[in-house]
Parts: C-alpha cells; structure tokens; sequence
C-alpha cells in the first residue's frame, strides 16, 4: 500500500515558501508518474554509463516535472538528468532534475529511490526538494528559511 502523496490543499504546510510549494507541485508530478509505472516498465532500459541507467519511466517523469515548472516559471531554464525535457529560457533561474535519483533501485524494485529538484539562482543554489514517491517523505530545503522533513524544521539558517 503506497502513502498518499501530499494533497494539493497541504502543500502549503510541507514547503515554507511559495517557490518551494510549486517545486513540490513539480516533483508530485513527477512522483505520479513513478507511481503509476512499476519497475518491470524496465524492459527499454538504456544504458548511459558503468552503473548509470535510463528508463522510459525516467524520461516521462522529467517531462512532467518540467511541464509544471515551466508553466509556474515561464522564463525559467531546465536541465534534466534526462535531457529529455531541457528549457532554455531566458531568466537567470535554473531547475536542475533528477526525475528518479536511485534509477538502479527503481529498476530492480528496490523501494528506495526518490524525484530531485534544485533550484540555482544566478551562481548559487537556492532551494531543493526530494519526494520519495513510495512513502510520500518529503524534504525541502530553501535559503533563508531552512530545511524541512515532513513539515518539521529540520534546520534554520542561511544553508
């Protein structure tokens, strides 16, 4: 049985912010799709590099986290794990994907695996959120408000 994941009307009391709210609303997406695949989808599996795997369910979670994203940022830039989904807006915010981090796990039905978002502003970076899809955990980070593990501070400051 799969946690349910953070309903529209909670996210506001999971991310601190507005920009982390949406970046959770991407990575939910993202988690949708994982959610709805399951690891014997594997049989496409690419091979990118010694241990570094690329699934069709990797590539369409990308490409709906980056339909949210840029939908909630128009002018933002995407660089996708995948490069499936890859923006080059115009502004000086980038969201960088990993639309599976543990795609070996994933692949071979390990339950521990989870969907990225880093948020880079200029030359540092800013905010971040990780959503396990299976447990629904979720971590969000941004700087000047802290960090955050299921709505709990997890720590204050400027990190």
């Amino acid at each position: 049985m799969l946690t349910p994941l953070p309903a529209q009307d909670a996210i506001e009391r999971f991310a601190p912010t507005p920009r982390t709210r949406l970046m959770l609303q991407a990575a939910i997406a993202g988690a949708e799709v994982v959610r709805r695949a399951s690891p014997q989808h594997g049989a496409e599996i690419a091979i990118k590099g010694h241990g570094d795997y690329q699934t069709p369910i990797d590539r369409a979670s990308e490409a709906a986290i980056a339909a949210e994203l840029t939908r909630s940022f128009p002018n933002c830039r995407i660089h996708g794990e995948e490069h499936v989904a890859d923006v080059q807006g115009d502004g000086d915010t980038r969201f960088l994907i990993d639309p599976i981090d543990g795609t070996t796990n994933f692949i071979w039905g390990v339950p521990f695996f989870s969907v990225a978002i880093a948020l880079e502003e200029g030359t540092a970076f800013t905010a971040g959120v990780v959503l396990d899809p299976l447990r629904a955990e979720v971590f969000v980070a941004d700087r000047g408000h802290g960090s955050f593990f299921q709505r709990r501070a997890a720590c204050h400051g400027s990190a």
